[in-house]
């Protein structure tokens, strides 16, 4: 620049020559360091600086591939934070609930977070002024039984979350490497052998309406799929008109808000809304019908007599096994890559889980379906960390670093097993199990 243009320029008249120059420098020795030979060139006056073309291909793949790697970071964190929830707490980094089971802490009967989410996911698809607990519960969402969430299971899977008095029956202290229970002292045992000490009647008098009342309503179903699977292997026994008020009568199965399937004649309509844009008032034209979920008399007033095979596939629906839900499982399974046989009904095993909490009290006990998850011990709080584990009286067989609530990572898995470690536990006999659940 000569004098006069630093003069028009309101921004370079600001510094003063000295400040000038040594940003001239300072850009030169930049430059030079990148390629000096043509930098050369250039004070001698022998041509003007270009860098070579193999120069400028080995700069712009240094380019591409740094901007993939922190493009390929930035979204493997978007992913990672999407999943799981991190709360900083006095320098440390604790677990959060994960964000799309937010729902279940909101909700104020603590329906099951991953049973609520799909009902979320039909609000956010609708044209309501409700809100979504409204909707789901007094609007046109009250209606809504999802095939991959069957309404009957989360209307009955109300997660338990333990009051402060409650959590004292689940609390577990480590002494000397083993594991006992703080209210009462006795060796742990998770899964399996409950004892009858006073904290486990406490436990069972704290679970037993609710494991019962879903106990119940699952052997009617199991019951009636019986019999229609007998009906409908023999080929004369198909041929019978199914009576669905005998079958309940003989087999004094109590069916009252069971087959919504059968109950809903607009049960396949309910699922997506219409590609065409409709009223909020025509959205809402079911909400003038008698609520069919809870009416006893619908055995009585059928007017259009079932198939076996619509009954079956009611009753599948009922215990979450519809055929729908299962080719969507495979078919993840294919594009997971993984392999393996399905497990069989009842094959399911018992599992052990645990939390330790922010303050490094650690609560245990049998995983209970729709019951006892993670969120329970801690009332949906934060944590350090979450999963499952096995104790055999007192001793640590094996930890497993799952939690679908809570997704622990490597570094909150480090952190408990120092701590653990400090206080004498063997863990070079411990089992420690991969993150990713085996099949």
């Amino acid at each position: 620049f000569g004098p006069r243009q630093l003069e028009k320029n309101s921004l370079l008249s600001n510094y003063s020559s000295g400040t000038l120059l040594l940003f001239l420098m300072g850009s030169c020795i930049q430059v030079a360091a990148f390629c000096p030979e043509q930098v050369q060139e250039k004070q001698k006056g022998e041509g003007k600086f270009e860098p070579t073309q193999q120069e400028t291909t080995n700069l712009e793949k240094e380019t591409t591939d740094s901007e993939y790697t922190r493009i390929k970071t930035k979204d493997l964190n978007k992913i990672k934070r999407a999943q799981q929830e991190i709360v900083e707490w006095h320098g440390e980094a604790l677990l959060g609930l994960k964000p799309n089971l937010w729902l279940e802490i909101l909700d104020k009967e603590h329906r099951q977070g991953s049973f609520l989410h799909p009902y979320w996911q039909r609000w956010e698809k609708s044209h309501t002024d409700l809100d979504f607990f409204e909707w789901l519960d007094n609007g046109p969402g009250r209606f809504m039984d999802l095939p991959e969430k069957p309404r009957r299971m989360l209307e009955e899977g109300k997660i338990l979350y333990l009051k402060s008095e409650q959590q004292q029956f689940f609390k577990v202290i480590i002494k000397d490497g083993f594991f006992f229970w703080d209210n009462g002292g006795t060796p742990v045992t998770v899964p399996g052998s409950k004892g009858t000490s006073k904290r486990q009647k406490a436990i069972d008098i704290l679970l037993k309406d609710k494991i019962e009342t879903m106990e119940t309503r699952d052997g009617a179903l199991h019951a009636l799929k019986d019999i229609v699977e007998k009906h409908r292997r023999d080929p004369e026994l198909k041929k019978v008109r199914p009576d669905l008020k005998k079958i309940c009568k003989d087999e004094d199965l109590d069916l009252t808000g069971l087959l919504w399937q059968l109950r809903d004649e607009y049960f396949q309509e309910r699922r997506d809304p219409p590609r065409k844009e409709i009223s909020r008032a025509g959205e809402s034209k079911y909400d003038n019908q008698k609520d069919f979920r809870k009416s006893a008399e619908f055995l009585e007033k059928l007017e259009n007599p079932f198939t076996w095979d619509e009954i079956y596939e009611a009753v599948m629906h009922d215990l979450g096994e519809s055929q729908a839900k299962k080719d969507k499982k495979q078919e993840k399974r294919k594009e997971e890559g993984k392999q393996g046989k399905e497990k069989k009904e009842g094959e399911k095993k018992e599992k052990g889980i645990f939390v330790v909490d922010k303050y490094d009290n650690i609560y245990c006990y049998n995983k209970v379906r729709g019951i006892i998850q993670h969120s329970s011990f801690v009332r949906g709080h934060s944590v350090k960390f979450a999963g499952g584990l096995t104790i055999s009286d007192g001793k640590l067989i094996e930890i497993r670093p799952h939690s679908g609530h809570y997704r622990p990572d490597p570094e909150s898995l480090n952190k408990l097993r120092e701590a653990w470690i400090t206080k004498d536990v063997n863990w070079k006999e411990v089992v420690e199990k991969p993150f990713e659940k085996e099949d």
